[in-house]
């Protein structure tokens, strides 16, 4: 099931963002995901994969570099985690959206993950039927 936060279902956005394109980094350190997720949003004419990373750090420096409107960040991964990337974010000088897709899909990593500051929660399980529509939920498209 795809949770959302509450303010983030029913946000507006005028007529003219719903033209531009949605920019978009992805940060997983398992390429195949990478590579999954870049091929279902790229399907998207009004999406663009800004670039993708293998590492928090990585992310963090591409987010600065590309400025995307959104971030897909998995939870799990070595030296530093999806709860550091989203505590890193909320100091940097760049506040994407973002997005969680991660195989921990308990209602802990959930809650913890809305309370610092990820719009929705995708579990990775329903990346193929979810991960657009939460997209276009998530930016108001």
């Amino acid at each position: 099931m795809t949770h959302l936060d509450d303010n983030e279902a029913h946000s507006e956005s005028s007529p003219s963002s719903r033209t531009a394109a949605l920019h978009i980094v992805i940060v997983d350190d398992h390429s195949a995901v990478r590579f999954a997720l870049r091929h279902i949003l790229q399907r998207e004419k009004d999406f663009v994969v800004s670039g993708d990373a293998p590492s928090g750090p990585a992310g963090l420096e591409l987010v600065a570099a590309t400025h995307p409107d959104l971030l897909l960040l998995d939870l799990s991964m070595p030296g530093m985690n999806g709860f550091e990337v989203m505590d890193a974010l909320a100091l940097a000088d760049w506040h994407p959206k973002v997005i969680v897709v991660s195989m921990n899909d308990e209602e802990q990593y959930v809650e913890e993950a809305l309370k610092r500051g990820a719009s929705a929660f995708v579990p990775k399980s329903e990346i193929p039927t979810m991960l657009v529509a939460t997209v276009r939920r998530v930016m108001g498209r």
